[in-house]
């Protein structure tokens, strides 16, 4: 496994923070908190990864970049319409009573650097089956909930 660059999980009230809060309740509001801990997860993944192709080491970069987080496609921003599922989401990337992360906790999804959401994908990209473009060069981790995870193969970390 290639080295990663560890970087720190964002501040509460940071910027960061507020991004990456926002992606997890654009991308996983109606999983579980297993569901929504794995797409935390995947966005660590590729931050520690630093690749510039998906925004390099920086939490709000990697949310943002164009193409890669379906909720920020053609958005500058998301509205949140459940305030009580977006708190709870606050406090699993950091729960102040513990003081611990979601990144304290084991990565429940094996190492994922990519995840897609099948029933929509197959309504969305109906000529592909649903399958994104990016499968071929990747690995099969798992699946939680609606979600089915993967890890870029070694050959194409680069």
């Amino acid at each position: 496994m290639e080295a990663a660059v560890m970087v720190p999980s964002p501040k509460p009230g940071s910027k960061a923070f507020e991004i990456l809060q926002k992606t997890i309740y654009g991308e996983a509001r109606g999983e579980g908190e297993r569901g929504k801990k794995a797409v935390a997860w995947v966005i660590k993944n590729r931050v520690d990864q630093g690749k510039a192709y998906w925004g390099g080491a920086d939490y709000e970069k990697v949310c943002r970049m164009p193409g890669q987080f379906e909720c920020w496609n053609n958005k500058s921003d998301i509205v949140v319409t459940d305030d009580a599922v977006f708190a709870k989401i606050g406090k699993l990337i950091y729960d102040p009573e513990t003081e611990l992360s979601v990144y304290d906790s084991d990565d429940p999804t094996d190492s994922a650097d990519h995840f897609h959401n099948p029933p929509i994908d197959v309504h969305n990209n109906p000529k592909t089956g649903g399958k994104p473009n990016w499968l071929p060069n990747c690995d099969f981790k798992c699946d939680i909930g609606k979600h089915r995870f993967y890890r870029t193969k070694p050959e194409y970390r680069k």
